[in-house]
């Protein structure tokens, strides 16, 4: 089954593991409605998935942190969330990973100001991204935008009626560039 983690206030946690505020492991939880703030971890400093399939939604996230760049406020090891409106902002992390061989469904969400990136993709990670503003997200060097970086050439996210500020040019990695299929960037 699943459980249910509904309206709740959840700030000021600290782990030195994934999952600032939540951690699932070969879970489906249904996240909704929450405030996640001031939270600090090593992974996830908002919600850690680790082989889970949960449903993020209508949940603000700010404020979180990460001691590492990569660290981000949601973090996905080969999971398949569905992420549906979402704040996501003003976080000193990243604010989504998708990584090994992640699935994720992005849907109506606004992601930004947070530092390195809005969304990262690796190891062959990949999303169905749908009207989302994904904005004002500082990379580690200021003279970057990096609002969408795909660390590998394998990951071809896809986008549509999207804003994502500086367009295609708001990419960055070796999955950018000539290594994205520019046909999965449609209507933004």
């Amino acid at each position: 089954g699943s459980s249910n983690i509904l309206q709740n206030d959840i700030y000021d946690n600290v782990s030195d593991d994934g999952g600032g505020a939540l951690a699932m492991f070969y879970g489906n939880a249904n996240v909704i409605s929450n405030t996640i703030s001031n939270n600090q971890s090593v992974g996830g400093a908002a919600i850690y998935m680790n082989v889970s399939s949960p449903q993020i939604e209508n949940n603000i996230m700010v404020n979180n942190s990460t001691p590492w760049f990569e660290g981000s406020v949601l973090y996905l090891f080969w999971s398949n969330p569905n992420i549906v409106g979402n704040l996501i902002a003003n976080n000193n992390t990243s604010g989504i990973y998708i990584n090994d061989t992640s699935t994720a469904t992005i849907i109506n969400s606004t992601i930004v100001n947070n530092y390195e990136a809005g969304i990262i993709f690796r190891n062959a990670s990949n999303a169905t991204i749908k009207n989302c503003i994904i904005y004002g997200n500082q990379a580690q060097n200021p003279l970057q935008i990096n609002q969408i970086k795909i660390i590998d050439a394998d990951a071809d996210p896809i986008f549509d009626f999207c804003n994502i500020q500086g367009g295609l040019a708001g990419f960055s990695g070796a999955g950018s560039g000539s290594n994205y299929n520019p046909a999965n960037y449609t209507n933004n």
